[in-house]
């Protein structure tokens, strides 16, 4: 569904506060390769709770089988107080979120429920550090609408029959990943993807 290696024009939908963010593959963003992708709330005006968000919308998966694993760096943990992993899933009927959040400073791993709560993952606490690229996984059943498991940084959490987050009524037959996260100081925000895949396939 999506092999995004970063090295290519960046298409993503790109959504946020203010209007000079930064959203581009760069080279100072590559994990492996010559560039990844860069994104940097806005660096005018900055304030606290300044967002970014990049959307990439898909088709929706053959078997029901989602998966979508990215590699994923913090520069500076003190400046983002989130960051998210999310899956939106349309089934023709009804719309569906699936989220995996990451709190930097803290090293807090979380999922959002059924309501759209966020809930904790204590396997995911005290992974990784500034600068380090973690990786971020998550399985999704998008016929039974629930979670399978999560990962983040070597360590997996099994979900299965955690049901995602039915945001309402919706007539498409779609699937889109976002990645975004949220300022927690008056200074840009700036976080690193790459390696960024989608697809049916848990051995990839």
């Amino acid at each position: 569904m999506l092999l995004e290696d970063c090295e290519g024009t960046c298409t993503w939908i790109i959504g946020g506060t203010g209007g000079d963010d930064v959203h581009d593959f760069a080279t100072a963003a590559a994990f492996v390769g010559t560039k990844g992708f860069q994104l940097k709330t806005r660096t005018t005006g900055e304030a606290i709770g300044d967002t970014i968000t990049a959307t990439k919308r898909m088709g929706y998966p053959f078997s029901g089988l989602m998966v979508v694993r990215a590699r994923c760096c913090v520069v500076a943990e003190i400046k983002v107080k989130e960051l998210t992993l999310k899956v939106v899933v349309g089934n023709g009927t009804r719309y569906y979120y699936a989220g995996l959040i990451w709190y930097p400073a803290t090293r807090v791993g979380k999922y959002l429920d059924a309501a759209g709560a966020e809930q904790t993952i204590t396997e995911f606490d005290r992974r990784g550090g500034q600068l380090t690229w973690l990786t971020f996984e998550m399985v999704v059943d998008c016929k039974a609408m629930q979670y399978i498991s999560l990962g983040l940084g070597g360590a997996r959490k099994d979900m299965a029959g955690i049901d995602l987050q039915d945001v309402g009524a919706n007539t498409q037959i779609v699937s889109s990943i976002e990645l975004s996260h949220k300022a927690a100081t008056n200074f840009a925000a700036e976080v690193y993807w790459d390696c960024i895949y989608a697809g049916e396939f848990l051995e990839v």
